[in-house]
C-alpha cells in the first residue's frame, strides 16, 4: 500500500510526498500564528471563532491547490483568483478581516509552491506589523471607545426611564431601541470620550 502511495503520482514531474507532507503542515503552523495574531489583537464586536478557525484551514487549502497545479503556474493563479471573485454569504464587519484573509490566502501560496522561506519570513514580519498596529493604537483619534449594552427583562417597569436617562447621558443609541435579546430589552450604546 505504502509502495502505491509513492509510485502512483503519474504527472510530468512527480511530487515528493515528504515535501507535500512538510508543506501542509508549514501551513497549519502559519495558519496557527495568524489566528493566534487575530485573536490578540481584534477589538471589535464581529469576533466569530469559525472565522479563526478558517484562518488555520485557508493556507493549508491554498497549498494543496497550489501543489496540485505546481506543473502550470498560470492556471494555479487563476484558480486563486477564481476563488477571490466568489463571494461569501459570510460578511466582513471589520476591514481588517480582509487583511487576515489576504494573509492567509499569500501564506498558503508561499507553501504550495515550495518557497519556505518566503512563506516563514512573510509570516513572521506580516504577524510583527499586525502587532505593532495593533498595541501603538496606530491610527485611532479616539483615545478611548466605550461600548456599554444593558439588558433587563421585557417586563421592567423602569424601561422608559432607563431609556430616557442613557438617551440624555449618551446621546443616540446605536441599535434600535427595542432590540431583542432571548427574552430580553436591550440598548447598545457608543460613548466616545
Amino acid at each position: 500500500m505504502n509502495d502505491w502511495l509513492i509510485h502512483s503520482d503519474y504527472a510530468s514531474a512527480p511530487l515528493n510526498i515528504a515535501t507535500l507532507v512538510f508543506s501542509v503542515l508549514l501551513a497549519f503552523l502559519i495558519g496557527q500564528t495568524i489566528a493566534w495574531v487575530y485573536m490578540l489583537t481584534h477589538s471589535g464586536l464581529s469576533y466569530s471563532r469559525s472565522f479563526v478557525n478558517s484562518l488555520i484551514v485557508i493556507p493549508m487549502i491554498v497549498t494543496l491547490v497550489m501543489t496540485v497545479m505546481a506543473n502550470n503556474l498560470v492556471t494555479a493563479f487563476g484558480m486563486m483568483a477564481v476563488f477571490a471573485i466568489v463571494r461569501f454569504r459570510n460578511i466582513l464587519r471589520d476591514t481588517f478581516d480582509s487583511t487576515y484573509i489576504l494573509w492567509s490566502l499569500g501564506m498558503g501560496m508561499a507553501c504550495g509552491t515550495q518557497r519556505f522561506p518566503v512563506a516563514i519570513v512573510g509570516c513572521l514580519l506580516t504577524g510583527a506589523v499586525i502587532l505593532y498596529l495593533s498595541f501603538t493604537n496606530f491610527g485611532s483619534r479616539h483615545r478611548y471607545d466605550v461600548i456599554v449594552n444593558l439588558h433587563w427583562a421585557p417586563h421592567c417597569p423602569n424601561w422608559r426611564i432607563c431609556r430616557a436617562c442613557c438617551t440624555g447621558t449618551a446621546g443616540k443609541p446605536s441599535a434600535p431601541a427595542n432590540a431583542r435579546m432571548k427574552g430580553t430589552k436591550a440598548l447598545i450604546y457608543r460613548i466616545d470620550c
